[in-house]
């Protein structure tokens, strides 16, 4: 009588630990493949509204996915990429298009350590960023594996200036008067 119980008990254990194995193995993969996601960096960038107030900038960022459940994080990544190296375009709302933190495009290939470690899921860029609306604005399907995500991000460009700086990735703008 015991031992079926425990024989039950442990087929419930080992189910459950396969289970989460299983679950584990498949949130890795789709980690994996944000990670090369974010290795080719394909967004585009406009101010929202008016750009931001002060040391924000807001921005609309369009991130090409292959699953939406990953969109709001690699939007963040998309969304300081562009402030730090490409610069923001402006939109028709009185938000002047806005020139990269750096004009030197090998920062990215000098520093690629410190970058991989910044641009890791959660990493040090999260610190910088926030959705004011929690949420996707836009989620459109183009094609089997891909999908178009619009997402309002609003970055903190003095602090992660400052960061940069810190680390010596950037020129302190102090520097050059």
């Amino acid at each position: 009588m015991y031992s079926l119980k425990f024989n039950k008990l442990l087929l419930f254990v080992a189910l459950g630990f396969f289970l989460s194995e299983t679950l584990n193995a498949q949130s890795k993969r789709k980690r994996k493949k944000a990670d090369e996601a974010t290795l080719s960096w394909r967004y585009e960038t406009v101010c929202e509204k008016g750009g931001g107030t002060g040391t924000t900038s807001l921005i609309r960022v369009t991130s090409y996915v292959r699953d939406p459940s990953i969109s709001v994080e690699q939007s963040k990544k998309n969304a300081v990429h562009a402030i730090v190296f490409t610069g923001i375009t402006g939109n028709s709302r009185g938000c002047v298009s806005k020139r990269p933190m750096t004009n030197n495009p090998s920062i990215y290939d000098e520093n690629i350590g410190f970058f991989k470690s910044f641009f890791i899921d959660r990493g040090e860029y999260a610190k910088y960023t926030n959705l004011p609306t929690g949420r996707p604005e836009r989620v459109i399907k183009i094609s089997k594996r891909e999908y178009k995500v619009e997402t309002i991000v609003s970055v903190n460009t003095d602090l992660l200036r400052k960061n940069l700086e810190d680390a010596n990735i950037l020129k302190s703008l102090s520097n050059g008067f």
